[in-house]
């Protein structure tokens, strides 16, 4: 039987990318594939490519947060 600790940890962030007030966060989960975290302020996007990550980062500059 294997043992399964009761604290799951979330994915470790292995790079970081700063553009024009937001950025770009490369993610490696526990189990699984890498994938995006495009950030402006608190509002997030996520996906499981670069390019699209890159995109959503694009739309999110461009919004009016006021």
């Amino acid at each position: 039987m294997h043992y399964m600790p009761a604290v799951m940890f979330g994915p470790e962030i292995i790079s970081r990318t700063d553009r024009d007030g937001g950025f770009i966060e490369t993610l490696m989960p526990i189990r699984g594939e890498v994938y995006y975290r495009s950030c402006v302020g608190s509002t997030c996007r996520y996906s499981s490519d670069l390019w699209q990550a890159e995109l959503y980062l694009d739309q999110l500059l461009a919004r009016d947060f006021s």
